[in-house]
């Protein structure tokens, strides 16, 4: 009866450990390359950018000295991968799709050129807070009843507030 407790009490205990380790697990995908020029040579350290179209995040690497590179970690979804090097031109590769526990291999070939222009963009607008309401509206009685609903139903006078958009059903 002891020894049947005791080989009860290890198995449960077995079957926390792995659910622990099969729970953490993440299934992530990866993308790998190399790096040409034109002429079929290897371009070493070249700036990989890997983007991820979805989430709009960028994953940076570089090129090793034999032009290969790997991006892991990634999750699965639709990708642009992109490749920079000074005296070259930007090659892109867009629409990559990732599946789950896969790895893509793509090759980028760069062309001689530089960049000759740069455009900033900076996000300089101020950003509506969802989470801190630090401005309200107070109706009175007599606007609400006067109020030009369609539905008549009082709760669409906010409309009329701005930032406020009404995407239910009256």
């Amino acid at each position: 009866m002891r020894n049947r407790a005791s080989f009860r009490c290890t198995v449960a205990m077995l079957l926390a450990l792995f659910a622990g380790v099969f729970a953490g697990a993440q299934q992530t995908t990866s993308i790998t390359g190399q790096v040409l020029d034109q002429s079929g040579a290897v371009v070493p350290k070249a700036a990989i950018v890997v983007h991820n179209e979805l989430t709009n995040q960028d994953v940076s690497g570089v090129s090793t000295s034999t032009g290969h590179f790997t991006i892991t970690n990634l999750r699965p979804g639709l990708y642009d991968v992109s490749a920079s090097a000074a005296g070259f031109a930007l090659a892109a590769e867009k629409g990559i799709r990732l599946e789950l526990d896969a790895s893509v291999t793509v090759q980028l070939t760069l062309k001689p050129g530089a960049a000759t222009e740069s455009v900033v963009v900076r996000a300089d607008e101020v950003q509506l807070d969802l989470t801190h309401p630090q401005r309200g509206e107070v109706f009175s009685q007599d606007e609400l009843e006067n109020a030009p609903l369609d539905s008549g139903n009082p709760l669409l006078i906010a409309n009329v507030e701005p930032g406020v958009v009404f995407t239910g059903s009256a």
